[in-house]
């Protein structure tokens, strides 16, 4: 009678754990919302980093020129224009 209690006991608790992992499908996923702000804080970085690299110039080199950056004229992935002028 203990085998059987204890099989019992082990098959439940089995069948509790894959019921758990399969049932949870939304864990470890991002929500919608989630993942549409995480789309557009990268697709900021990604435009901010164009303007910076638009617009920075470079520090006085060792020789003493100073080189200027080249203009970009548009984001390859939104199209905006940025202005390095």
């Amino acid at each position: 009678m203990a085998d059987v209690f204890l099989w019992s006991v082990l098959v439940c608790a089995v069948l509790g754990t894959a019921l758990t992992t399969w049932s949870s499908g939304g864990v470890g996923r991002l929500h919608p919302a989630d993942r549409r702000e995480l789309q557009r804080q990268q697709h900021f970085e990604h435009v901010l980093s164009l303007h910076v690299d638009a617009v920075h110039t470079p520090r006085e080199g060792t020789d003493g020129t100073v080189v200027g950056a080249p203009r970009v004229p548009a984001c390859a992935v939104c199209g905006s224009v940025l202005n390095a002028s």
